[in-house]
């Protein structure tokens, strides 16, 4: 198959090379129309500033204006403008995850994920930290393909960067307000010279408050508990700038950001109750039904009651306490010329971060099964986390240019999860706000793990055949050291020693690029990506873990990319497009412990554990581009198409319990199956027409159309939801200096479920719904 997609994308190569130079030839004598060319972003992916046309790397950026014209304020917004990439916070939004071309994390409650998230170059770790939504942000770049050698930290399907605008000598203020049907937000920055010439700042500040825009239908609820999706966050930031000469300059950049996020709107169905009606799996004693589901989660959460009950057939939830966050992030930075070829560059990072969720379903107030008791889940953690970069880099103007650097972090994470039981029918309000108090509450996790990282890294590059032709190399060589301590595990055992890991990783990336034009770029890459190991500590429920079990090795992948990039009609035109094979090895996957013995009652749940034992492949094509056919009117589109699946030594837990009833006492095979939590194809389209109104003033009308198909939600491919598309639109006046538009989101009102969460053991599926209509006005100003 591999040679298959390189042999396909050889000729998707030579096709654009071949298009390419005609259309070059067409208009070499002619230079680009500035009235009518589109506009170069810039990025900093790859630690320099460049334009994405020139970079051998599928990157996907949005800036600052975009931004505000789409209304994007978070991941979820991102994942929506950019194919092949999938945000996910569920219900109570404390685990998020980013899932990149198809390589989707099993363990959402793992302290890394599959895609490295970072502000400035400066490491999130944590679910709870990579939304961090309101900032002063540039451009938000997404980097697809494995980072490893340029990022290192888990970047293992690619990288998102929150880019924030520096502090400079010119005097610039910007201010923003919306209000909408559904909640209101503001923000401003000023910034400018402190010492003329010598010392610069800048401030930030932003909040938002939002309703949701699904009723919670729970009788008697008020407040804002009447809503689901509710938020306020807040966020603010100072930067400073020192350039004391031409050759050294400093920067400081502290930001701080709080969120307050209420439940997303959602369903519940659980095969214990019997007011909830599910189709397949063993029968359960309680009910006399089928305790499981299978098939595609409906948007109508009706179809699944049984009719026993007084539950309403909308959706509808406890009132409980939010999700609360907070997070500290300081970067500090030096730029040093030595001389006309050799610069140092240093980089130092702090992240603090703390966050807690405490949820019950909708069960807790319609209840006719008679249950004295059900049970409030609790998640929390803390983590900090210190970095130090520093690099020498060469570059004299020639041919050979490239850097070596040294690279440490130590991160500190705490984490808990368990539950308590409360009495049905009343407010679950939070007990405590020290995340990790576990007062009153059933343990099932708790841990406290130190991550020691040393890394070297090394690239360069060398261009030849008059800077037409470039051959690029960059390499890392970092050790991974982990001391977990399995806090629930010793308490029980103090004589448990702590346990270790230490891990070595190479990941190299090779690239080949050639210019057939000035602007028509080919490439072709092949890079590797490493994934941190993990611990499930000694005891799983009530099964003792063997010492193998207590650890999973790191994963691997290798991915290799060939693409091409390219300007055409006068820079009227940009077509990038790219094919990529994965080969994904030590997958991590859900198992059974070697100690458990298989129950004989059926409908008992086994407990599992998590190993690096499967292989899987990702392969697919990805398009994208811009067109401005006439000055007025500018169209952008993009695109994703990946397979991505299961292979050889795979496997899934057999929860449907499909071997004669009961649970079967092996592992069920996923191999062929997709998969789970991203959809194959996904593409996003938009349209803006902008023309001269009056005086200084210009019109614009816009719109998008996102689309992406079906999904599965777990790795035996029984459970999915639909694909949905979604279309956008604003209206606005321009002048430069002020801007007004009037948005809407969701503009058609389609009813789709953007995610589910399955907890299989408990027989319980949570499908939550993305927003209704929404719509406003913005108001905003650059001076």
């Amino acid at each position: 198959m591999r040679y298959v997609i390189l042999s396909s994308v050889s000729v998707l190569a030579l096709a654009f090379g071949a298009f390419s130079s005609s259309a070059s030839a067409q208009t070499a004598a002619s230079e680009p129309d500035a009235a009518a060319s589109l506009d170069d972003v810039v990025v900093t992916a790859r630690r320099s500033s460049e334009r994405v046309q020139s970079i051998p790397l599928t990157i996907n950026a949005q800036t600052s204006e975009q931004l505000e014209a789409r209304g994007i304020t978070d991941l979820q917004g991102i994942s929506r403008y950019t194919p092949g990439l999938q945000f996910k916070d569920y219900v109570t939004t404390f685990n998020g995850s980013a899932t990149i071309r198809g390589l989707a994390q099993t363990n959402i409650q793992n302290a890394v994920g599959n895609v490295g998230t970072f502000i400035d170059g400066i490491y999130l770790q944590r679910g709870y930290l990579v939304n961090t939504s309101l900032g002063d942000w540039a451009r938000i770049e997404v980097v697809k393909g494995p980072q490893s050698a340029l990022y290192g930290a888990n970047t293992f399907s690619g990288a998102i960067n929150y880019v924030t605008h520096e502090a400079d000598d010119v005097l610039t203020a910007n201010a923003s307000a919306t209000i909408g049907d559904a909640g209101s937000s503001i923000s401003a920055a000023l910034g400018g010279p402190i010492i003329e010439g010598i010392l610069a700042g800048r401030v930030f500040i932003a909040k938002s408050e939002y309703d949701g825009t699904w009723d919670n239908n729970l009788p008697g609820v008020t407040g804002i508990s009447s809503k689901f999706g509710a938020s306020e966050r807040d966020a603010y930031s100072v930067a400073l700038k020192l350039t004391p000469n031409t050759s050294f300059d400093a920067s400081l950049y502290y930001t701080e950001v709080n969120r307050t996020e209420y439940l997303r709107p959602y369903y519940q169905i659980d095969g214990v109750f019997v007011e909830d009606k599910l189709n397949c799996g063993p029968i359960s004693a309680a009910t006399g039904r089928p305790s499981m589901f299978c098939g595609t989660f409906s948007t109508d959460p009706s179809v699944y009651r049984s009719g026993v009950g007084n539950r309403p057939a909308d959706l509808f939830s406890a009132e409980q306490s939010p999700a609360i966050s907070e997070t500290q992030l300081l970067r500090g930075a030096a730029n040093w010329q030595l001389n006309d070829a050799f610069s140092i560059h240093y980089l130092y990072g702090f992240v603090r971060g703390e966050a807690q969720e405490d949820f019950s379903f909708a069960s807790n107030n319609f209840n006719p099964t008679g249950r004295a008791t059900i049970t409030q889940q609790h998640e929390g953690g803390r983590l900090e986390y210190i970095s130090h970069d520093i690099r020498l880099a060469y570059d004299n103007g020639g041919a050979f240019k490239g850097d070596i650097g040294y690279f440490n972090s130590t991160t500190e994470d705490r984490f808990v999860f368990g539950n308590r039981t409360v009495t049905p029918g009343r407010l679950l309000l939070r007990t405590t706000t020290d995340p990790i108090d576990m007062t009153g509450r059933n343990t099932f996790t708790n841990s406290d793990a130190t991550y020691d990282i040393e890394a070297v890294f090394a690239r360069g590059s060398f261009s030849f055949l008059d800077d037409r032709a470039k051959l690029s190399a960059e390499a890392r060589f970092s050790t991974t050291d982990i001391v977990y301590n399995d806090i629930l595990g010793r308490t029980a055992v103090p004589s448990r020693p702590l346990l270790t890991s230490s891990t070595d990783a190479f990941t190299p990336r090779a690239t080949l690029e050639f210019k057939l034009a000035p602007d028509n770029l080919i490439y072709a890459s092949a890079a590797r990506g490493v994934k941190a190991g993990g611990f499930n500590g000694y005891v799983v429920s009530t099964t003792v873990l063997t010492l193998a079990e207590q650890t999973w090795d790191p994963e691997s992948n290798w991915t290799y990319e060939i693409g091409s990039k390219n300007s055409f009609l006068d820079r009227r035109l940009t077509l990038n497009a790219g094919l990529f094979y994965v080969d994904w090895t030590d997958k991590q996957a859900r198992a059974r412990p070697v100690n458990y013995t298989a129950p004989i009652t059926p409908g008992v749940t086994p407990p599992s554990i998590y190993r690096a034992v499967g292989n899987a492949t990702a392969y697919g094509v990805e398009v994208d581009g811009q067109f401005r056919p006439i000055p007025e009117l500018q169209l952008t589109f993009s695109a994703n198409y990946t397979k991505s699946e299961y292979q050889e030594g795979s496997f899934g837990l057999d929860y449907l319990g499909l071997c004669n009833g009961i649970f079967c006492p092996l592992d069920a095979s996923v191999q062929g199956n997709q998969i789970e939590g991203a959809p194959s194809f996904s593409s996003a389209f938009g349209a803006e027409w902008r023309n001269h109104l009056t005086g200084d003033w210009d019109y614009y009308v816009g719109g998008d159309v996102t689309y992406q198909n079906k999904q599965y939600q777990d790795a035996m491919n029984l459970i999915s939801i639909d694909g949905y598309a979604l279309v956008d639109g604003r209206v606005g006046i321009d002048n430069g200096t002020w801007r007004a538009f009037v948005w809407a989101k969701n503009l058609l009102d389609e009813t789709y479920i953007q995610n589910a969460f399955g907890t299989l053991s408990l027989r319980q599926y949570s499908p939550s719904f993305g927003e209704k209509r929404t719509v406003g006005l913005t108001v905003s100003a650059s001076f």
